[in-house]
């Protein structure tokens, strides 16, 4: 099968394996405490922008991941922003190729996820989607290639589409698994503005709600991205959220009149 090529090294996040490790060794400050056994499901909300604005945000929250367990497969969801997705996108093709090395696919899992109702094979719609591209460094540089991967674009939000998911999440994920959202929040609006729309998205995540979330976000008009697979997120059986960082564009390049919000956060 034919292997899917970074389309994002240089524009996004650094072309070379050493650049991204120098600059994610510099976030996070050179202490990664690995664990070793097999404890738990988790769940990640990380962003998906360009490194310079939002890595540090995204490896607070990836490092206590792999401070708390070892992990084995990921689950990475994210949105269509091409508009080249079928309603739930689900990629079978080769392995993914980063400047960190070769991510393989878990075949099997994705073989179950298309026998479903609702759920399509479909490698075209991820050709170039940048959400689950930038993940995989991340994971790359605490796993290296001991893990694999099921990359899901949810290419229709409908809360239908995203009940179906979280269902069958739900009953056939295990200890091993990481189940990521792949978000960014409000964009390109004001820092007050943007500040004040990421609250209200923190708010619900915080609360587990759901239905708060798509209320909030047809109501107050935000812009978030990857609303869907948070929300896949908030209706899995998670005892517990923890809200690890919110940041902003403007704290990075001084523009605080067209803003992107960020956050992370961890489900146990």
């Amino acid at each position: 099968m034919k292997e899917r090529r970074s389309l994002y090294t240089g524009f996004f996040y650094p072309a070379s394996r050493n650049k991204i490790k120098e600059l994610f060794d510099f976030f996070t400050d050179d202490k990664v405490n690995i664990c070793n056994s097999i404890n738990k499901r988790m769940g990640l909300i990380v962003p998906h922008a360009g490194y310079m604005y939002c890595a540090k945000t995204a490896l607070n929250a990836y490092k206590s991941v792999f401070s708390e367990t070892k992990i084995k497969r990921v689950i990475i969801m994210g949105p269509d922003h091409n508009n080249m997705a079928k309603p739930i996108s689900v990629y079978g093709g080769g392995p993914w190729i980063t400047p960190m090395g070769k991510v393989e696919i878990d075949y099997d899992f994705v073989k179950f996820l298309i026998g479903n109702e609702g759920f399509y094979e479909d490698s075209n719609g991820h050709i170039k989607e940048h959400s689950i591209e930038v993940q995989l460094p991340y994971l790359q540089y605490f796993m290296e290639d001991n893990f694999k991967i099921v990359p899901i674009i949810i290419g229709n939000q409908s809360f239908g589409n995203i009940m179906k998911i979280s269902e069958i999440l739900e009953k056939n994920t295990e200890k091993g698994d990481l189940i990521i959202a792949s978000t960014d929040l409000n964009h390109y609006e004001n820092q007050k503005i943007t500040h004040e729309k990421d609250y209200k998205i923190i708010e619900a995540v915080r609360r587990r709600d759901s239905n708060k979330l798509y209320e909030i976000i047809e109501q107050d008009k935000i812009s978030m991205c990857g609303y869907g697979a948070v929300s896949v997120l908030l209706n899995m059986n998670f005892s517990d959220v923890s809200v690890i960082s919110h940041s902003t564009s403007a704290e990075v390049n001084g523009n605080f009149s067209s803003v992107v919000g960020y956050m992370s956060a961890l489900f146990n």
